[in-house]
């Protein structure tokens, strides 16, 4: 057991109650009834977590931590998504300036000093694996919790073969608010769970089996929390894990094949690819989840003349009751609504760019590099369906994005300067185990 200072303890106790109060309070909330306190359950902690963040980061000696330039292009584009925001609300050119765009950017602009200075404190303290025990603790308490006083008789087991069709499914959120967003907890939790696995892997491979905290959560959360993901229902989540591990399978083959057997692949995954598309019924797809209301929100930003700029970062309540949309459950035009085409080629840009740079290096990728790849790629896949990619309800995106952008900063920002000082240094030792 590591010996943690008074910082260390103060940021860590900080992280903990971000974590955990916003869940407990929606499950005391759920206990009483009071669906209304539901929607703020989690601001209370976030100025508190970027207060402590902020003081700790800047009482550490060391101070430069950034190691690879796809971490300096994700900070430096959101921030200039972020100031685009803050213009437009100031100057009038987003289409509506309310009480809530100007609380929105305050929490998007406290969320992400809270990531940087976080980041900071983590790379430098190297507290990624506290990390993962807090968050992991932190939300097993409200699950358990919800878990056995809602229990559900293992219903779900009953309407397994109806979880991806449209009628039938039985969906139950255990008094967790929304099914998708329980669902989209549980998504974290199994994928914390298992980034924790693999750095445990890496780290201490040795004490894997004698680890009591992987062991109680392996045999004795994980299958809850597996039961009630199944009882969610939840498509979205679902699927997000499966390419969780599609993802971590395909990165382990693509860096063991050779160049024209990875060609060969990509042929036939293209072929497989378009034969799926062109075979299924998209709009059934569509409309069966709903989500099709979302894209109405297209003629209104036409109609309001607001495609450049945006609407302004309105609340979604604002959205239904001001200007008539529906909630929406995309990330992505999210965004575009919010600032406009200017605003979305600017965070576009940026997560395309952190993302290629993350894969650049597929061969070089270490098991752990590997599952937070799945990871990454699962997240963005996520985003399509759910509100989820930054700020809002879902606390744990910051997680999200720490345990991302830790290993990103752990890899050369050049992957073939890389790969000829790996050769190198290997062609140096050979002599001497020669003689050996």
């Amino acid at each position: 057991m590591r010996k943690l200072n008074g910082k260390k303890i103060l940021f860590l106790f900080a992280y903990f109650m971000y974590i955990l109060i916003p869940w407990m309070k929606r499950f005391f909330v759920a206990v009483g009834n009071d669906s209304d306190a539901m929607s703020d359950a989690w601001i209370p902690t976030s100025p508190f977590l970027c207060v402590v963040s902020v003081i700790v980061a800047m009482s550490m000696k060391k101070k430069n931590i950034f190691r690879n330039k796809g971490v300096t292009i994700f900070f430096a584009g959101l921030m200039a998504w972020l100031l685009w925001g803050y213009f437009a609300d100031f100057t009038g050119l987003s289409l509506y300036r309310t009480a809530s765009s100007f609380y929105t950017l305050r929490m998007l602009l406290i969320y992400f000093v809270t990531l940087f200075m976080s980041f900071k404190i983590i790379v430098a303290y190297d507290l990624e694996k506290e990390l993962l025990q807090l968050t992991l603790l932190g939300l097993a308490i409200p699950l358990v919790s919800a878990y056995i006083a809602n229990f559900d008789n293992f219903a779900f087991l009953g309407h397994l073969g109806s979880i991806f069709s449209k009628d039938g499914r039985y969906r139950y959120g255990f008094g967790l608010q929304h099914v998708n967003q329980v669902g989209m907890l549980i998504y974290f939790f199994l994928s914390f769970f298992t980034m924790y696995h693999f750095l445990i892997m890496e780290k201490d491979p040795e004490n894997l089996k004698k680890d009591k905290f992987h062991l109680i959560f392996l045999f004795m959360i994980i299958p809850i929390a597996v039961m009630m993901l199944l009882s969610t229902a939840s498509r979205g989540s679902i699927t997000s894990l499966m390419m969780l591990w599609l993802v971590y399978f395909f990165l382990g083959f693509m860096g063991k094949t050779k160049t024209y057997t990875r060609i060969m692949f990509y042929i036939i995954a293209i072929f497989a690819a378009l034969n799926i598309i062109l075979s299924v019924n998209w709009e059934y797809v569509i409309y069966s989840s709903g989500r099709a209301l979302n894209y109405t929100s297209l003629r209104v930003m036409l109609d309001k003349r607001a495609w450049l700029t945006g609407l302004g970062f309105i609340s979604g309540g604002d959205l239904f009751n001001v200007i008539k949309l529906p909630y929406l459950d995309n990330y992505y035009l999210n965004v575009y609504l919010n600032s406009g085409l200017i605003g979305f080629t600017l965070f576009m840009t940026t997560i395309i760019a952190f993302t290629h740079a993350y894969f650049q290096n597929v061969r070089g990728m270490t098991k752990l590099q590997r599952i937070k790849g799945g990871f990454l790629a699962s997240f963005l896949y996520l985003a399509i369906f759910e509100t989820v990619m930054f700020g809002g309800g879902h606390n744990t995106n910051l997680l999200a994005w720490l345990v991302i952008l830790i290993e990103m900063n752990k890899r050369d920002s050049s992957p073939k300067l890389a790969h000829r000082l790996s050769y190198s240094s290997k062609a140096l030792i050979r002599p001497a185990e020669r003689i050996m």
